[in-house]
């Protein structure tokens, strides 16, 4: 699904910046992009708001550019960052593999831990059990999906849709997913799913989630961008959560 606007509190007096659909046409905008991913990036309506999406927003606003920004799977919308000219993703955890993909502008959160959730109600051992030869869910293309298959782990079930995957977990079809522990909870709350459903087995990596730029946007237009970022966070108004 897309979006036309941006909205938040901080992004108000870049007005001029967020494309709509009654916009001036522009002769250069940047597309940012990034999935569901509450309270950092909600979409509602033709708006989106949330803590990532208040940073980028600034940030691209206060670099002087125009944009629009876009809500998509995961898949989608991190498929789009590595390809797509002029794009911007957000939310996207900084690892080793993802390092020389794109071109790093700032973090739009704190580390998170990244861990292996499962329904309260069922009896895993992570000491004695092989977790490497359970069916394991996790999100299309995320690092998460990285790091089992870098491990060696043998049935990996991998979901575009995050709701599909949390219901999945719900319902018994699977015992056991990784995932960023919060977003799991608030994606799972969305779901009207109790948080004392569910318990984590193991904690297993964090990882901080940045706004990064294609390889294939220039070089120049970044500059700007981690210029402006720089900026913002010297005046205190970068904050993360």
């Amino acid at each position: 699904m897309t979006s036309l606007v941006s909205h938040g509190q901080t992004c108000n007096k870049n007005f001029k910046h967020r494309l709509t659909s009654t916009h001036p046409k522009v002769t250069f905008y940047l597309t940012v992009v990034s999935t569901k991913y509450p309270p950092y990036w909600i979409k509602k309506g033709d708006f989106i708001e949330g803590y990532a999406a208040d940073i980028a927003c600034e940030v691209i606003g206060n670099a002087g550019f125009h944009f629009k920004m876009l809500t998509f799977s995961w898949a989608r919308a991190y498929k789009m960052g590595l390809d797509h000219k002029n794009t911007i993703l957000v939310s996207v955890g900084r690892t080793e593999a993802r390092e020389s993909k794109l071109q790093w502008i700032g973090p739009v959160s704190k580390k998170f831990w990244n861990s292996f959730i499962k329904l309260k109600q069922t009896t895993l051992d992570k000491e004695s059990q092989d977790l490497k030869s359970m069916p394991i869910v996790v999100e299309r293309d995320s690092f998460n999906q990285s790091y089992l298959q870098k491990n060696g782990f043998k049935k990996i079930i991998d979901i575009t849709q995050q709701d599909q995957l949390i219901l999945m977990l719900a319902k018994g079809r699977v015992k056991l997913t990784l995932f960023q522990e919060d977003q799991f909870f608030a994606l799972a709350k969305e779901n009207n799913l109790k948080k004392d459903q569910f318990s984590i087995l193991q904690r297993v990596f964090s990882v901080q989630e940045y706004m990064a730029a294609s390889l294939s946007t220039e070089k120049k237009y970044v500059k700007q961008l981690k210029k402006s970022y720089t900026e913002l966070e010297k005046q205190g108004k970068i904050i993360l959560r």
